[in-house]
C-alpha cells in the first residue's frame, strides 16, 4: 500500500518491494530472506501470523529476534503492531509442544533456548548499539525502498534517521548507534 507509484498493480507492487527488500539484505550480508505475504496495511488474522513466526522460530532457531516494539507510544500503523505483539508472544510460546506451526517442522523441532528479543523504534531502550562503521551501509540499504518514497522525502527519512543516531551514541565514544529495548523472553510475561 505505500508504493507510491498507483498504476501498478498490487501483484507488481508487491513485487517491488519484495525485490527493494532483496536489494537492501544484500547490501547489508542478509543470507536468506522469507516473507510470509501478509497485505501491507490490510486484514489478517493475527493468530495466523503469531503461528507463522513460531514455525520461522522453530526451524530457524535464531538466537535473538527483532521487532518493532508494539507499546510504542502513539505508533497507529497496525502491521508494526500486530508484528510486534506477535513476535513477542512468540518468544514465549514456541517451546509449547501443544501449540502447532507447521506439521513437518513440528514434527522435527528440538527444544531450545531463545537468549531474547530486541525491539526497535522503541522509546524505552536499554542498549545503545554502535553502528558508526555501518551507518554508510545503513543509509545505502535503506535507499533501496525507492517505491516508497519521493526522493525528497527519502533524503528526509535519512537525515532524520542520523540524527536520532547521533543522539543515542551522544555521551559515547562512537558516533552513530542504534536505540533497543532487548529483553529476555520471560521478561515479556507477568512481568517476570
Amino acid at each position: 500500500m505505500g508504493v507510491l507509484d498507483i498504476t501498478l498493480s498490487r501483484e507488481a507492487a508487491a513485487m517491488q518491494l519484495k525485490c527493494e527488500q532483496e536489494q537492501a539484505g544484500k547490501i547489508i550480508g542478509v543470507n536468506q530472506q522469507y516473507w510470509l505475504d501478509y497485505p501491507d496495511a490490510g486484514q489478517y488474522d493475527y493468530y495466523e501470523l503469531r503461528r507463522n513466526i513460531i514455525k520461522y522460530i522453530r526451524l530457524l532457531r535464531p538466537d535473538l529476534l527483532f521487532t518493532p516494539d508494539p507499546w510504542l507510544p502513539y505508533e497507529v500503523h497496525s502491521d508494526h503492531i500486530q508484528a510486534g505483539l506477535a513476535t513477542a508472544e512468540a518468544s514465549i510460546l514456541f517451546g509449547l509442544p501443544r501449540i502447532s506451526s507447521d506439521p513437518q517442522v513440528d514434527a522435527t523441532y528440538q527444544p531450545y533456548e531463545l537468549l531474547g528479543v530486541a525491539l526497535y523504534f522503541t522509546q524505552a531502550p536499554n542498549t545503545a548499539v554502535d553502528i558508526s562503521q555501518a551507518h554508510e551501509k545503513k543509509a545505502q540499504a535503506i535507499r533501496s525502498y525507492q517505491a516508497q518514497f519521493t526522493p525528497e522525502d527519502m533524503e528526509m527519512l535519512l537525515q532524520i534517521l542520523d540524527a536520532k543516531e547521533r543522539l543515542v551514541a551522544e555521551g559515547s565514544s562512537y558516533t552513530h548507534a542504534e536505540a533497543l529495548k532487548v529483553m529476555h523472553p520471560l521478561q515479556l510475561h507477568c512481568g517476570l
